[in-house]
């Protein structure tokens, strides 16, 4: 996360959506950032991207227990320029 916050220091994250009960936690969000430093040998580009995120979260005894994240990674390399 330090990498990512790095490269994104104004990284944003705005839940859309969320719905919860005693055991699962789900949020639809929108990510925004900027990259301004590298990220994984990445270059800095500049360059804004938009992406859209899922999380999932199961609940034992009030804690996380376990977690999902699915991340529009491959718009987000699009928006930097890393790919087509």
């Amino acid at each position: 996360m330090a990498a990512i916050r790095k490269a994104f220091p104004d990284l944003h994250y705005e839940i859309k959506e969320l719905i919860a009960n005693d055991s699962m936690a789900v949020a639809r969000l929108v990510v925004t950032g900027t990259q301004q430093d590298s990220l994984f040998n990445l270059p800095p580009t500049g360059k804004k991207f938009t992406v859209n995120q899922m999380n999932i979260e199961k609940i034992v005894n009030g804690k996380i227990v376990e977690h999902w994240r699915v991340t529009d990674e491959l718009t987000m390399m699009k928006q930097l320029g890393f790919a087509q």
